[in-house]
């Protein structure tokens, strides 16, 4: 059984009804553009994500490292982002001490 989630970005009708708890059957009319589905991971260590990613999930790194990941499909790669504080290399304070 597949499960659907996520957003429909059109103006269409769904049609269904439920025949048991938590089983709803139906249709979808013509006129769906897309449906938009996000996920979210969670691993242990970066080196536990999956050899390829997809690019409408974040990757989350739980314990001391702390970060989130997106899939890039063009170069075929994991970014981490916002956490830009390990790429920062020098810091100009400006002139507030002189």
């Amino acid at each position: 059984m597949a499960k659907l989630t996520g957003t429909i970005q059109a103006a269409v009708r769904l049609e269904g009804k439920v025949n048991a708890p938590q089983v709803l059957g139906g249709k979808i009319n013509t006129g769906v553009s897309f449906i938009v589905q996000s996920h979210i991971y969670q691993f242990a260590s970066i080196y536990e994500f999956p050899n390829r990613g997809t690019t409408d999930s974040l990757y989350m790194v739980n314990g001391e490292e702390n970060a989130s990941y997106r899939w890039d499909e063009e170069t075929q790669r994991y970014y981490c982002v916002g956490r830009d504080y390990e790429e920062i290399n020098n810091i100009i304070g400006g002139k507030a001490n002189g």
